[in-house]
C-alpha cells in the first residue's frame, strides 16, 4: 500500500489553465480528492483501502473553500469500491520520467506523483487543521 502515499496532481503531467485535480492518500487509510479554481478549493475526503491493483475509497465529508475560507461542509459522496488503479510512469510538464497513477474506469484521470507529506506545504496548513479537529 505505501506505493500510494502521498500527494498526485493532474498538474504534473497536463499543463493548468483553469483548474486542477488532485488526489492524496496518506498512512492511516485517509485522503482526499481536490478540485481547485482561481477561486473555490474543494477537498473531499474518504477513507482508502487497497487489494492488489483495486482501491475502495468511502467518503467522510466534502469541504468547499471559497477564497481560501472554509464555506460549506456536508456529506461526501464518494463510493467507489473496488476501482482498478494502474501504476506507470508519463512524462512530467518539464519532460522528466514521474510515477503516475490512472484509472481505466476514468481515462480522463492520470495523476502525476507530487510529493510524499502534502502537509509539508503551507497552502495545506488550514485543511490540516481542519481534518485534525475532526470538524464537518
Amino acid at each position: 500500500m505505501t506505493d500510494l502515499i502521498g500527494f498526485w496532481a493532474s498538474g504534473m503531467i497536463t499543463p493548468i489553465r483553469m483548474e486542477d485535480h488532485g488526489i492524496c492518500f496518506n498512512p492511516e487509510g485517509i485522503g482526499f480528492l481536490t478540485w481547485s479554481n482561481f477561486f473555490v478549493e474543494t477537498f473531499d475526503t474518504f477513507t482508502w483501502s487497497l487489494n492488489k491493483d483495486r482501491l475502495s475509497l468511502v467518503g467522510v465529508t466534502k469541504y468547499v473553500f471559497y477564497h481560501g475560507k472554509l464555506q460549506e461542509a456536508y456529506q461526501s459522496e464518494i463510493n467507489e469500491r473496488g476501482i482498478q488503479v494502474v501504476r506507470t510512469k508519463y512524462k512530467s510538464l518539464d519532460d522528466d520520467d514521474i510515477d503516475a497513477l490512472a484509472f481505466p474506469k476514468y481515462p480522463e484521470r492520470v495523476f502525476g506523483f507530487m510529493c510524499k507529506d502534502i502537509w509539508g506545504i503551507e497552502h495545506y496548513n488550514d485543511l490540516q487543521d481542519i481534518l485534525s479537529k475532526g470538524t464537518g
